[in-house]
This record gives C-alpha cells, structure tokens and sequence, in this order.
C-alpha cells in the first residue's frame, strides 16, 4: 500500500499520523522556526510509539534538568524546543531504509537512540572524506576551536566541502541544533552564517547584548539561533562563525543527536 500524503501546519496534526506517511513540513517548519537552509520540506514521517515516546521525554527531561541545574536561561532554550526536536527524532527514523524502534539514551542493536550532541558527534572521523564528511574546524574530541579576527572559522563544513553526520551503512546519525554557548572571559563571536547544499547563504548578526552573560555570576554566553537546525545525514551543510577576537574559544553547541545503535555503542576517542 502506498505511503498517504499529508501538508501538517502544527505539532498537533502530527499525532493524527498512526502510519509512516509523507509530509510537507513547508507550513510547520514555518511555524516553529525551522532553519531548512535549502533542504526539501516534503520528508518521511513516523509518529513515536507511546514507548518510544516516553524514552525521549526520559532523556530530554533528564537534559534540561542537567542544563536547569547549571544555567537556568539555557535549559528555557532546551524546553521551548522539545517538540520540534522529537519530531526531527521521527523523521530520522522515518528515513532510514530499515524500520527501527527508538530507545533514548540506551539503545540495543537494531534501535535508535538520542542524547545531547558531544564532541565525537561533530568529528567522528580524524580526518573527514567524502565517505566520512565529519568536515569542521573544531578541535579533535573537544568543543574548542581556534578563532581568528575577521576570518570565518567553521564550526561545520570548511569552505569548500559541506558537513554531514554519520553516513555509514547501520551507522547514519543526525543533529538537531539549538544555540551555540561560549564559556570564557568574552565572548568572540559578532556574526554567525548558515548554507545548505541548495541555495544561498544566511548571515545572522548576533544581538547586541550576547556579550553580556547569560546567568549573573557565570562566564557563559549564548547565540540563540531563531530557529532550530536539523542536520540530516543526507544533506550537507555549512556553520560558520565571524569572530571579531583571536582566541581558542570554547564553543558549545546546544543540541540533540539521533543516531543508529552501531554509531555509539560504547565510549569512543577520536584519534
């Protein structure tokens, strides 16, 4: 039987899919700020299981509650995008060629999981190719980068070649990104620019009060994106940054990786 066809315009008309369907996200992702950056609208689609469900509040009430505890303001940012991110969770699994149940945090073989993006999500390869295009600038296993003033530095991609996650057979991952947070005496960044592999480049001009800490008493500096960033495995893009200081700078993403069982099961160092 052939997969139904649906235009969804709100997070509440999704719950109404029981079956994997096709739908034109053009109006929803409209509606809760989705930077598409290109990307087609007309995705695969499968609603969360109750369980499956579940399993993703678990980890992302487990995030917000670790984020709340250190930096009330951010973890505000993690819980206004709850559900567009669980969505992103539901099309990964819609894309992917075999059916697969999600599981948070503890994923068996054959299963998704999901947490908040580390390093290793970022440059999963030393050296990034064509068949592993974890193209960045960001140092090997942490969330350092060097900054030059007046030079673009990519968080992902490099100039010439975009970034994807994880494209490896039964090892394909995702992110979705919410904000960037710099930790250190002042911030660096004045300028952020976003492209995907279709279209045009998109300059965002940090606020004019990012330079000012986002919790009294802390050294932590948010960039709110004015939407959220899905990374899929299958459509490159490019994140840079214009820092108007030379610096290595601890520059955090706030975000959320999907990923199949064989992409993280166990500790990993990438060397």
């Amino acid at each position: 039987m052939a997969e139904e066809k649906y235009a969804a315009e709100s997070l509440g008309e999704l719950s109404n899919i029981t079956a994997k369907a096709t739908i034109d996200f053009t109006k929803l992702f409209s509606v809760e700020h989705t930077l598409t950056l290109g990307l087609r609208a007309m995705l695969p689609y499968q609603v969360f299981t109750a369980d499956e469900k579940n399993y993703f509040s678990l980890t992302y009430d487990k995030l917000v509650g670790e984020v709340g505890a250190r930096l009330p303001e951010v973890a505000k940012i993690y819980e206004k995008r709850e559900d567009i991110a669980r969505v992103f969770g539901e099309i990964f699994k819609a894309k992917l060629e075999i059916s697969k149940n999600y599981h948070g945090e503890f994923p068996a073989p054959n299963e998704l999981g999901g947490r908040a993006t580390i390093p290793y999500d970022i440059r999963y390869v030393a050296t990034a190719s064509a068949t592993d295009p974890a193209y960045s600038s960001y140092n090997l296993n942490k969330w350092t980068i060097s900054l030059t003033a007046g030079t673009k530095a990519y968080l992902l991609g490099d100039g010439t070649n975009f970034y994807k996650p994880s494209i490896a057979t039964g090892k394909k991952a995702m992110h979705v990104i919410i904000a960037l947070l710099e930790i250190g005496t002042t911030p660096s960044i004045s300028q952020i620019e976003l492209k995907g592999e279709i279209g045009t480049a998109h300059p965002l001009a940090i606020e004019p009060i990012a330079d000012i800490t986002i919790e009294k008493g802390t050294t932590a500096y948010l960039y709110e994106l004015p939407g959220v960033m899905p990374v899929f495995y299958d459509y490159g893009v490019m994140f840079n940054v214009m820092p108007h200081t030379t610096a290595s700078s601890d520059l955090r993403m706030l975000s959320i990786t999907f990923y199949e069982y064989d992409y993280y099961k166990g500790a990993m160092w990438v060397a």
